[in-house]
């Protein structure tokens, strides 16, 4: 008897967790990746990702009330790049790779998952089944194991904070300062986790890694801004919101760090 019940639990946790992971799976977005040409001028003559572009803005407004609509925008990961920069174009290319080659290149390509949709009409026309199509169980767990592959800026996690800083910028020396405070407080073990990535002229591509961090943490409407801090899926920009983040913080609580696949 005593043996059935250990035997009726096991199996009951069994169903249990294999219900969790399918439910798990179900509520995993379809990725949306939406690459577009914007030469909106002044920051393209040096290929630097500053503000996001009029048309950038347009069209995630554009493509997040097409979602809205359909009532899918919680099933949808949306990101909206410019292949104006050179990165961008770069993904664009590789993402081509695992698709049909096109006699001519159209924009927008939209990659609802592995599906591509060239141009606007195509877009508007089958972007809402592709949704659907992509959205199935066996989709989905395709892109959790690595058969399917995204067409998004692939990403990876890490056990660090990562602080964009730059030197001469009086609004980071006080970020700075008040970091040392509380890197004091804790007993020195704050800074023991954290990356110092600088930005500037005199730093190639550092720009373009923080557009690109802003981008993974759904801030790419923003502008370009240090002192910026990424930590445990928050990007934090400016003083007031680190100072906010910082002043409760566990030192001994776990980093997992979302940072594009790239970065080093």
């Amino acid at each position: 008897m005593k043996r059935k019940m250990i035997f009726g639990a096991v199996l009951f946790l069994f169903l249990a967790g294999g219900i969790g992971a399918i439910w798990k799976i179900n509520r995993v977005p379809v990725p949306v990746s939406c690459y577009i040409y914007d030469q909106c001028g002044g920051c393209s003559v040096t290929d630097h990702p500053c503000n996001a572009c009029t048309g950038e803005r347009q069209y995630r407004i554009k493509m997040e009330s097409m979602l809205e609509e359909a009532g899918v925008r919680d099933r949808a990961e949306l990101k909206i790049y410019n292949v104006l920069y050179s990165f961008y174009r770069n993904d664009l290319t590789k993402a081509m790779q695992t698709s049909s080659e096109p006699a001519q290149m159209t924009y927008p390509a939209v990659f609802v998952g592995s599906t591509m949709l060239l141009g606007e009409d195509e877009v508007e026309a089958k972007l809402l089944s592709s949704i659907k199509a992509e959205g199935t169980f066996r989709k989905k767990l395709g892109y959790l194991l690595g058969i399917q592959k995204e067409t998004h800026m692939g990403s990876r996690e890490i056990p660090r904070i990562v602080f964009f800083t730059m030197e001469g910028c009086p609004d980071c020396q006080e970020a700075k300062e008040w970091l040392d405070g509380r890197n004091e407080e804790l007993d020195y073990k704050l800074y023991e986790k954290f990356d110092f990535y600088p930005v500037g002229s005199g730093e190639p591509g550092s720009w373009e890694m923080l557009k690109k961090f802003y981008i993974l943490y759904g801030r790419e409407q923003e502008s370009l801004w240090v002192p910026t801090i990424i930590v445990n899926g928050r990007c934090l920009i400016g003083m007031e919101e680190i100072r906010d983040y910082f002043e409760d913080y566990d030192i001994d609580g776990k980093i997992n760090t979302e940072v594009p696949n790239d970065y080093e």
